[in-house]
């Protein structure tokens, strides 16, 4: 985890300090003078740790943004849609996609597992390493006869942090392939690897 990482990395940075800073130090002095370095000193330490710390923690978090898991939460709205014809065309999405005939990418192998007014899940299947993800699509009908969608994408695979964007583009895909219009309210906080994600491939 990023937070017992933090730990190791600030008692190194601590020793190292330590070290430096004692080496700096003279073997003789007066009690004047040892108030003054020991003042220095401490000084000179926490200023240094925390400048590592913020560096090191800087570099994490611009390796990193995102889940600790391997997933993608995400808001699809359309509002020239009903919530039926939405789950419709999902459903006809995931049965364009389900075929095994991946091409060089993977926008394939797509299965529904469950269906219902409210609710649409389904697992998306890796061609090659045949990772699986689980995806659900929660419906909400809008005021103004649209349709909210909130949808999820998850590695079953405990272990996965990174994902290149896939669990992105599992819901990207089959959202796009309903032909129906919508717009997309996804974060990198909220989605692995977002940025980066090539959807016309994963």
């Amino acid at each position: 985890r990023i937070s017992d990482i933090m730990r190791v990395i600030l008692a190194v940075v601590l020793a190292l300090a330590l070290a430096s800073a004692c080496s700096a130090v003279p073997l003789e002095l007066d009690a004047t003078q040892a108030k003054q370095a020991a003042s220095k000193f401490f000084g000179n330490l926490a200023d240094n740790t925390m400048t590592a710390v913020n560096g090191i923690a800087q570099k994490i978090n611009n390796f990193h943004m995102g889940p600790l898991h391997a997933s993608c939460k995400l808001t699809a709205t359309f509002e020239q849609s009903s919530c039926a014809d939405v789950n419709q065309g999902l459903v006809q999405a995931i049965k364009a996609l389900s075929g095994s005939d991946c091409g060089t990418g993977e926008k394939c192998l797509y299965s529904l597992t469950n269906d219902s007014q409210t609710e649409l899940t389904a697992i998306h299947e890796t061609p090659a390493k045949h990772y699986k993800d689980d995806l659900t699509f929660d419906f909400s009908e809008s005021t103004n006869g649209g349709c909210s969608v909130q949808a999820k994408s998850s590695s079953e695979t405990k272990y996965a942090v990174l994902d290149y964007g896939t669990n992105y583009c599992n819901l990207h895909n089959l959202l796009e392939q309903t032909g129906l219009q919508y717009t997309e309210d996804v974060s990198a906080s909220y989605c692995t690897q977002v940025k980066s994600a090539d959807c016309s491939k994963y």
